[in-house]
């Protein structure tokens, strides 16, 4: 993991980072893409790490006489991941990374490859593998396409 960065962004490489100004404190949270590795910093200095692979998942802590929860959620029928941050008790802000319709426009013109594949391989009796291999590359180039539009804004408390 590289240096924090200054505001919230996502890469394909660098995941999620959401970051958060409380006054003088700035509260990072960051989550892999690929680890589910979850790392919460407060003024750059380490406070919470772990692996998470459930749809919520929440770091309590306490820095500077407050205590602060960042809690990641996210959604399976959206895609939509969600981070909280929470001051003795009260959401003060939260960021939404979502991804624009027309990546979804581009998974329906996969899905139409699918159907094409599996009507044309029983018809040239083409081996099944091809299919398989088809399928692992279309869902590696959707999901590149993806993370590459994901958009990261405030949402409403």
């Amino acid at each position: 993991m590289n240096k924090i960065p200054t505001t919230s962004q996502t890469s394909l490489s660098e995941g999620l980072w959401f970051i958060f100004q409380d006054s003088n404190k700035r509260i990072a949270a960051h989550v892999s893409w690929f680890t589910g590795q979850e790392c919460v910093f407060a003024n750059d200095n380490l406070i919470s790490k772990r692996r998470s692979l459930s749809m919520t998942s929440t770091h309590r802590f306490i820095f500077e006489e407050d205590t602060y929860e960042v809690v990641f959620s996210q959604s399976i029928l959206s895609s939509d991941v969600k981070c909280s941050l929470i001051k003795n008790g009260i959401c003060i802000e939260r960021l939404k990374v979502y991804f624009p319709s027309e990546t979804f426009e581009f998974s329906f013109i996969v899905l139409f490859c699918y159907f094409a594949l599996g009507v044309l391989i029983p018809f040239f009796r083409l081996p099944i593998w091809l299919l398989l291999l088809a399928v692992f590359c279309s869902v590696v180039v959707v999901g590149i396409d993806r993370m590459k539009k994901a958009v990261i804004d405030k949402t409403d408390i």
